[in-house]
Protein backbone atom coordinates (compact mmCIF):
# COMPACT_ATOMS: atom_id res chain seq x y z
CA UNK A 1 0.00 0.00 0.00
CA UNK A 2 1.11 3.68 -0.58
CA UNK A 3 2.84 4.40 2.66
CA UNK A 4 1.44 8.21 3.50
CA UNK A 5 3.36 7.83 6.98
CA UNK A 6 6.07 10.98 7.83
CA UNK A 7 8.62 11.06 10.90
CA UNK A 8 6.57 11.95 14.30
CA UNK A 9 8.03 15.60 15.76
CA UNK A 10 6.70 17.99 18.67
CA UNK A 11 6.90 20.51 16.35
CA UNK A 12 4.82 19.66 13.38
CA UNK A 13 2.63 18.28 15.88
CA UNK A 14 1.14 14.41 15.38
CA UNK A 15 2.79 12.40 12.46
CA UNK A 16 1.03 14.12 9.44
CA UNK A 17 0.22 10.67 7.61
CA UNK A 18 -1.05 7.07 7.90
CA UNK A 19 1.11 3.84 7.77
CA UNK A 20 -0.25 0.93 6.01
CA UNK A 21 1.39 -2.03 5.28
CA UNK A 22 4.38 -2.06 3.24
CA UNK A 23 3.40 -4.84 1.02
CA UNK A 24 -0.09 -4.36 -1.18
CA UNK A 25 -0.86 -7.79 -0.20
CA UNK A 26 -1.92 -8.70 -3.92
CA UNK A 27 -1.59 -12.44 -3.31
CA UNK A 28 -4.82 -12.64 -2.09
CA UNK A 29 -6.42 -11.01 -5.45
CA UNK A 30 -4.35 -12.76 -7.82
CA UNK A 31 -4.89 -16.33 -6.07
CA UNK A 32 -8.55 -15.53 -7.03
CA UNK A 33 -10.02 -16.88 -10.26
CA UNK A 34 -10.17 -13.59 -12.94
CA UNK A 35 -11.77 -15.81 -15.90
CA UNK A 36 -15.23 -14.52 -14.94
CA UNK A 37 -13.80 -11.33 -14.92
CA UNK A 38 -11.75 -10.77 -18.13
CA UNK A 39 -12.52 -11.03 -21.98
CA UNK A 40 -11.74 -13.86 -23.45
CA UNK A 41 -9.15 -12.45 -25.35
CA UNK A 42 -7.13 -12.97 -22.27
CA UNK A 43 -6.96 -15.64 -19.65
CA UNK A 44 -6.58 -15.77 -15.71
CA UNK A 45 -2.74 -16.19 -16.06
CA UNK A 46 -2.21 -13.50 -18.16
CA UNK A 47 -4.22 -10.83 -16.15
CA UNK A 48 -2.49 -12.00 -13.18
CA UNK A 49 1.25 -11.63 -15.14
CA UNK A 50 0.35 -8.30 -15.90
CA UNK A 51 -1.11 -7.45 -12.54
CA UNK A 52 2.28 -8.58 -10.94
CA UNK A 53 4.07 -6.41 -13.76
CA UNK A 54 2.19 -3.25 -12.90
CA UNK A 55 2.62 -3.99 -9.20
CA UNK A 56 6.47 -4.03 -9.74
CA UNK A 57 6.30 -0.57 -11.74
CA UNK A 58 4.73 0.97 -9.23
CA UNK A 59 7.20 -0.47 -6.47
CA UNK A 60 10.11 0.75 -8.68
CA UNK A 61 8.25 4.09 -9.30
CA UNK A 62 7.36 3.29 -12.69
CA UNK A 63 4.31 4.95 -12.19
CA UNK A 64 3.35 6.00 -16.14
CA UNK A 65 4.37 2.68 -16.92
CA UNK A 66 2.11 1.24 -14.23
CA UNK A 67 -0.66 3.48 -15.26
CA UNK A 68 -0.79 2.61 -18.87
CA UNK A 69 -0.07 -1.06 -17.92
CA UNK A 70 -3.50 -0.84 -15.91
CA UNK A 71 -6.28 1.23 -17.50
CA UNK A 72 -4.98 -1.40 -20.41
CA UNK A 73 -5.97 -4.19 -18.29
CA UNK A 74 -9.30 -2.23 -16.60
CA UNK A 75 -10.30 -1.56 -20.61
CA UNK A 76 -10.89 -5.19 -20.39
CA UNK A 77 -11.36 -5.86 -17.29
CA UNK A 78 -12.91 -2.72 -16.43
CA UNK A 79 -14.81 -4.84 -12.69
CA UNK A 80 -11.46 -6.01 -11.61
CA UNK A 81 -11.22 -4.57 -8.09
CA UNK A 82 -7.34 -5.54 -7.86
CA UNK A 83 -6.57 -3.36 -10.80
CA UNK A 84 -8.85 -0.63 -9.76
CA UNK A 85 -7.65 -0.08 -5.99
CA UNK A 86 -3.35 -0.93 -7.75
CA UNK A 87 -4.45 2.15 -10.46
CA UNK A 88 -5.79 3.97 -7.13
CA UNK A 89 -2.47 3.86 -5.80
CA UNK A 90 -0.35 4.89 -8.65
CA UNK A 91 -2.45 7.72 -8.92
CA UNK A 92 -1.98 8.71 -5.61
CA UNK A 93 1.68 8.56 -5.48
CA UNK A 94 1.88 11.06 -8.67
CA UNK A 95 -0.44 13.81 -6.35
CA UNK A 96 -3.43 12.70 -8.17
CA UNK A 97 -5.47 11.96 -5.39
CA UNK A 98 -8.83 12.85 -6.63
CA UNK A 99 -8.52 11.15 -9.62
CA UNK A 100 -7.21 8.09 -7.26
CA UNK A 101 -10.77 8.11 -5.24
CA UNK A 102 -12.55 7.07 -8.46
CA UNK A 103 -10.84 4.02 -8.18
CA UNK A 104 -10.21 3.60 -4.28
CA UNK A 105 -14.31 3.79 -4.59
CA UNK A 106 -14.43 1.84 -7.28
CA UNK A 107 -12.64 -1.04 -5.89
CA UNK A 108 -14.58 -0.93 -2.19
CA UNK A 109 -17.59 -1.01 -4.18
CA UNK A 110 -16.84 -4.14 -5.72
CA UNK A 111 -15.42 -6.11 -2.67
CA UNK A 112 -16.73 -4.37 0.44
CA UNK A 113 -15.00 -6.57 2.49
CA UNK A 114 -12.10 -5.76 1.50
CA UNK A 115 -9.91 -3.79 4.64
CA UNK A 116 -7.12 -3.06 1.88
CA UNK A 117 -9.33 -1.39 -0.37
CA UNK A 118 -11.11 0.35 2.76
CA UNK A 119 -7.67 1.58 4.10
CA UNK A 120 -6.96 2.71 1.16
CA UNK A 121 -9.72 4.58 0.36
CA UNK A 122 -9.56 5.91 4.16
CA UNK A 123 -6.81 7.28 3.34
CA UNK A 124 -7.21 9.08 0.33
CA UNK A 125 -10.40 10.88 1.60
CA UNK A 126 -7.69 12.11 4.61
CA UNK A 127 -5.19 13.21 1.96
CA UNK A 128 -8.27 15.29 0.46
CA UNK A 129 -9.37 16.50 3.40
CA UNK A 130 -12.95 15.07 3.52
CA UNK A 131 -12.51 14.23 6.65
CA UNK A 132 -16.85 13.23 7.16
CA UNK A 133 -16.00 10.40 4.63
CA UNK A 134 -12.60 9.49 5.52
CA UNK A 135 -14.30 9.10 9.34
CA UNK A 136 -16.79 6.78 8.13
CA UNK A 137 -14.48 4.40 6.22
CA UNK A 138 -12.26 4.34 9.56
CA UNK A 139 -15.20 3.25 11.35
CA UNK A 140 -16.63 0.65 9.12
CA UNK A 141 -12.52 -1.05 9.37
CA UNK A 142 -12.46 -0.99 12.78
CA UNK A 143 -15.79 -3.04 12.97
CA UNK A 144 -14.51 -5.00 9.99
CA UNK A 145 -11.18 -6.25 11.51
CA UNK A 146 -10.63 -4.68 15.36
CA UNK A 147 -7.73 -6.36 16.50
CA UNK A 148 -5.53 -4.26 13.35
CA UNK A 149 -3.08 -2.83 14.90
CA UNK A 150 -2.23 -0.23 11.91
CA UNK A 151 -5.89 0.63 11.48
CA UNK A 152 -6.45 1.85 15.49
CA UNK A 153 -2.94 3.77 14.78
CA UNK A 154 -4.38 4.73 11.36
CA UNK A 155 -7.83 6.20 12.64
CA UNK A 156 -6.14 7.42 16.58
CA UNK A 157 -3.99 10.12 14.62
CA UNK A 158 -6.31 10.62 11.97
CA UNK A 159 -8.56 12.33 14.77
CA UNK A 160 -5.39 13.59 16.92
CA UNK A 161 -4.73 15.55 13.66
CA UNK A 162 -8.20 16.90 13.60
CA UNK A 163 -7.73 17.76 17.62
CA UNK A 164 -10.36 15.48 19.16
CA UNK A 165 -7.72 14.34 21.52
CA UNK A 166 -10.80 12.21 23.24
CA UNK A 167 -12.01 10.49 20.44
CA UNK A 168 -7.93 9.46 19.36
CA UNK A 169 -6.49 8.15 22.88
CA UNK A 170 -8.58 5.05 23.07
CA UNK A 171 -8.06 3.84 19.40
CA UNK A 172 -4.04 4.78 19.90
CA UNK A 173 -4.18 2.74 22.88
CA UNK A 174 -5.67 0.22 21.68
CA UNK A 175 -3.42 -0.21 18.92
CA UNK A 176 -0.54 0.26 21.52
CA UNK A 177 -1.57 -3.03 23.46
CA UNK A 178 -1.59 -4.42 20.58
CA UNK A 179 2.17 -3.42 19.71
CA UNK A 180 3.41 -2.42 23.04
CA UNK A 181 7.08 -1.58 21.87
CA UNK A 182 5.55 0.35 18.58
CA UNK A 183 7.59 3.64 18.70
CA UNK A 184 5.72 5.78 16.86
CA UNK A 185 1.95 5.03 18.02
CA UNK A 186 3.27 5.23 21.57
CA UNK A 187 4.78 8.82 20.45
CA UNK A 188 1.67 9.86 19.39
CA UNK A 189 -0.45 8.33 22.77
CA UNK A 190 1.95 10.04 24.87
CA UNK A 191 1.27 13.88 22.65
CA UNK A 192 -2.06 12.93 22.64
CA UNK A 193 -2.35 12.23 26.69
CA UNK A 194 -0.05 15.09 27.21
CA UNK A 195 -2.26 17.78 25.32
CA UNK A 196 -5.34 16.31 27.30
CA UNK A 197 -3.87 17.12 30.32
CA UNK A 198 -3.63 13.70 31.11
CA UNK A 199 0.11 14.18 32.34
CA UNK A 200 0.55 11.32 34.80
CA UNK A 201 -0.59 8.71 31.70
CA UNK A 202 1.64 10.59 29.44
CA UNK A 203 4.63 10.75 31.76
CA UNK A 204 4.05 6.69 32.35
CA UNK A 205 3.67 5.93 28.63
CA UNK A 206 7.01 7.67 27.44
CA UNK A 207 8.51 5.91 30.41
CA UNK A 208 7.58 2.81 28.84
CA UNK A 209 9.09 3.96 25.51
CA UNK A 210 12.36 5.28 26.75
CA UNK A 211 13.22 1.52 27.28
CA UNK A 212 12.34 0.71 23.45
CA UNK A 213 14.06 3.51 22.22
CA UNK A 214 15.79 6.39 24.33
CA UNK A 215 15.55 9.22 22.02
CA UNK A 216 15.76 13.29 21.84
CA UNK A 217 12.25 13.96 21.32
CA UNK A 218 10.78 11.87 23.45
CA UNK A 219 13.10 13.94 26.55
CA UNK A 220 11.91 16.74 25.36
CA UNK A 221 8.24 15.81 25.08
CA UNK A 222 8.96 14.68 28.68
CA UNK A 223 10.24 17.55 29.97
CA UNK A 224 7.13 19.67 28.64
CA UNK A 225 5.60 17.08 31.11
CA UNK A 226 7.38 18.62 33.77
CA UNK A 227 7.07 21.85 32.72
CA UNK A 228 3.01 21.94 32.56
CA UNK A 229 3.08 20.36 36.05
CA UNK A 230 5.55 22.80 37.21
CA UNK A 231 8.31 21.01 38.20
CA UNK A 232 11.27 23.09 36.71
CA UNK A 233 14.48 20.99 37.78
CA UNK A 234 13.48 17.52 36.18
CA UNK A 235 12.34 19.64 33.00
CA UNK A 236 15.47 21.39 32.77
CA UNK A 237 17.29 18.35 32.52
CA UNK A 238 14.98 17.03 30.25
CA UNK A 239 16.03 19.70 28.04
CA UNK A 240 19.16 19.95 27.98
CA UNK A 241 19.26 16.05 27.95
CA UNK A 242 17.31 16.37 24.20
CA UNK A 243 19.83 19.00 23.69
CA UNK A 244 22.97 16.73 24.40
CA UNK A 245 21.56 14.00 22.74
CA UNK A 246 20.73 15.45 19.03
CA UNK A 247 21.11 19.65 19.41
CA UNK A 248 18.48 20.54 17.10
CA UNK A 249 16.87 23.83 16.37
CA UNK A 250 13.88 22.59 18.20
CA UNK A 251 15.32 20.89 20.90
CA UNK A 252 18.13 23.76 21.38
CA UNK A 253 14.58 26.32 21.43
CA UNK A 254 12.74 24.36 24.31
CA UNK A 255 15.75 24.45 26.61
CA UNK A 256 16.70 27.93 26.46
CA UNK A 257 12.97 28.67 26.85
CA UNK A 258 12.78 26.92 29.71
CA UNK A 259 15.90 28.66 31.39
CA UNK A 260 13.92 32.28 30.28
CA UNK A 261 10.68 31.54 32.08
CA UNK A 262 12.53 31.03 35.36
CA UNK A 263 15.02 33.71 35.25
CA UNK A 264 18.42 31.70 34.06
CA UNK A 265 18.86 34.64 32.47
CA UNK A 266 22.87 34.43 32.20
CA UNK A 267 22.26 29.97 31.01
CA UNK A 268 19.61 31.06 28.68
CA UNK A 269 21.72 33.59 26.83
CA UNK A 270 24.52 31.01 26.64
CA UNK A 271 22.41 28.33 25.51
CA UNK A 272 20.92 30.67 22.63
CA UNK A 273 24.00 31.93 21.40
CA UNK A 274 25.08 28.61 20.66
CA UNK A 275 21.78 27.38 18.91
CA UNK A 276 22.51 30.86 17.06
CA UNK A 277 26.01 29.99 16.17
CA UNK A 278 24.76 26.35 14.54
CA UNK A 279 21.48 27.95 13.34
CA UNK A 280 21.98 31.32 12.45
CA UNK A 281 19.37 31.82 10.14
CA UNK A 282 16.43 30.64 12.64
CA UNK A 283 14.30 33.46 13.74
CA UNK A 284 13.36 31.67 17.11
CA UNK A 285 16.76 31.39 17.96
CA UNK A 286 17.92 35.01 17.21
CA UNK A 287 14.50 36.48 19.03
CA UNK A 288 15.27 33.97 22.12
CA UNK A 289 18.66 35.00 22.08
CA UNK A 290 17.63 38.99 21.54
CA UNK A 291 14.81 38.73 24.28
CA UNK A 292 17.65 37.15 26.84
CA UNK A 293 20.06 40.01 26.58
CA UNK A 294 17.48 42.36 26.49
CA UNK A 295 16.37 40.94 30.39
CA UNK A 296 20.07 40.85 31.25
CA UNK A 297 20.36 44.41 30.38
CA UNK A 298 22.20 44.09 26.97
CA UNK A 299 20.58 46.36 25.15
CA UNK A 300 22.25 46.73 21.98
CA UNK A 301 23.19 42.85 21.84
CA UNK A 302 19.64 42.77 22.13
CA UNK A 303 18.30 44.91 19.70
CA UNK A 304 21.39 43.43 16.93
CA UNK A 305 19.75 39.87 17.62
CA UNK A 306 16.09 41.21 16.79
CA UNK A 307 17.15 42.90 13.82
CA UNK A 308 18.50 40.04 12.66
CA UNK A 309 15.09 38.38 13.53
CA UNK A 310 13.60 40.62 11.97
CA UNK A 311 15.63 40.74 8.13
CA UNK A 312 15.02 36.54 9.05
CA UNK A 313 10.96 36.85 9.01
CA UNK A 314 10.06 40.55 8.33
CA UNK A 315 6.25 39.80 8.37
CA UNK A 316 6.20 38.13 11.79
CA UNK A 317 4.69 40.77 14.68
CA UNK A 318 6.83 38.91 17.55
CA UNK A 319 10.18 40.31 16.29
CA UNK A 320 8.69 44.34 16.13
CA UNK A 321 6.58 43.51 19.73
CA UNK A 322 9.76 42.35 21.07
CA UNK A 323 11.94 45.23 19.66
CA UNK A 324 9.20 47.97 20.66
CA UNK A 325 9.77 46.73 24.38
CA UNK A 326 13.20 48.15 24.25
CA UNK A 327 13.44 51.71 25.64
CA UNK A 328 17.03 52.79 25.59
CA UNK A 329 17.97 52.23 21.61
CA UNK A 330 21.40 52.91 21.49
CA UNK A 331 22.34 55.67 18.79
CA UNK A 332 24.46 53.47 16.65
CA UNK A 333 21.11 51.20 16.33
CA UNK A 334 18.56 53.98 16.17
CA UNK A 335 18.39 54.60 12.58
CA UNK A 336 18.59 50.90 12.07
CA UNK A 337 15.38 50.49 13.90
CA UNK A 338 13.59 52.95 12.41
CA UNK A 339 13.93 51.85 9.35
CA UNK A 340 12.47 48.72 10.33
CA UNK A 341 9.78 49.65 12.11
CA UNK A 342 8.85 52.88 8.57
CA UNK A 343 9.17 49.89 6.13
CA UNK A 344 6.68 47.45 8.63
CA UNK A 345 4.33 50.23 8.58
CA UNK A 346 4.56 50.93 4.92
CA UNK A 347 3.89 47.49 4.02
CA UNK A 348 0.70 47.15 6.47
CA UNK A 349 -0.79 50.35 6.10
CA UNK A 350 -4.56 48.78 7.37
CA UNK A 351 -2.89 47.49 10.80
CA UNK A 352 -2.94 49.40 13.43
CA UNK A 353 0.00 47.74 15.37
CA UNK A 354 2.41 48.40 13.01
CA UNK A 355 1.30 52.29 12.75
CA UNK A 356 1.84 52.28 16.71
CA UNK A 357 5.35 51.09 16.54
CA UNK A 358 6.43 53.53 14.21
CA UNK A 359 4.86 55.83 15.96
CA UNK A 360 6.41 55.10 19.17
CA UNK A 361 9.85 54.69 17.62
CA UNK A 362 9.94 58.44 16.49
CA UNK A 363 8.47 59.75 19.52
CA UNK A 364 11.50 57.61 21.21
CA UNK A 365 13.76 58.99 19.41
CA UNK A 366 12.70 62.39 19.43
CA UNK A 367 12.63 62.37 23.62
CA UNK A 368 16.26 60.88 23.39
CA UNK A 369 17.16 63.87 21.32
CA UNK A 370 15.25 66.52 23.22
CA UNK A 371 13.48 67.48 20.25
CA UNK A 372 10.20 67.47 18.25
CA UNK A 373 11.57 67.07 14.81
CA UNK A 374 8.67 63.59 14.20
CA UNK A 375 5.73 65.09 16.26
CA UNK A 376 3.53 65.66 13.60
CA UNK A 377 4.32 62.53 12.08
CA UNK A 378 3.80 60.91 15.32
CA UNK A 379 0.74 62.57 15.49
CA UNK A 380 -0.68 61.65 11.88
CA UNK A 381 0.52 57.61 12.71
CA UNK A 382 -1.26 57.33 16.16
CA UNK A 383 -4.89 58.90 14.70
CA UNK A 384 -4.45 56.47 11.63
CA UNK A 385 -4.13 54.00 14.05
CA UNK A 386 -6.64 54.50 16.53
CA UNK A 387 -8.54 54.74 13.14
CA UNK A 388 -8.11 51.15 12.12
CA UNK A 389 -8.52 50.10 15.34
CA UNK A 390 -10.55 52.55 18.04
CA UNK A 391 -9.46 50.08 20.93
Amino acid sequence: MYDLRKPCSKRRGPCAGFRFPEMLRFGLYLAAPFLSLVAPAQTAQQVRERLQAAETDYQQRQYAKSESELRSILGQSPENDAANELLGLVLSAEGRDADATVFFSKAVRLNPASVTARENLAANYAKRGQNTLAEAEFKRLVQLDPENFDLNHNFGEFYLRLGKLQSAIPLLQAAQSLKPADYPNGYDLSLAEMMSGRLADAETQIRRLLEVQDTAELHSLLGEIYERQNQFLPAAKEFQTAVRMDPTEDAIFDWGTELLRHQNLQEASQIFTSGVHLYPRSWSMNVGLGVAEFLLGNNSAAVASLLRAVDLDPENPKSYLFLSKIDQIPASQSAAVTDRFEQYAIRNPKMAQAQLYYAANLWQADQAANGTQHLAKVESLLKNSIALDPK
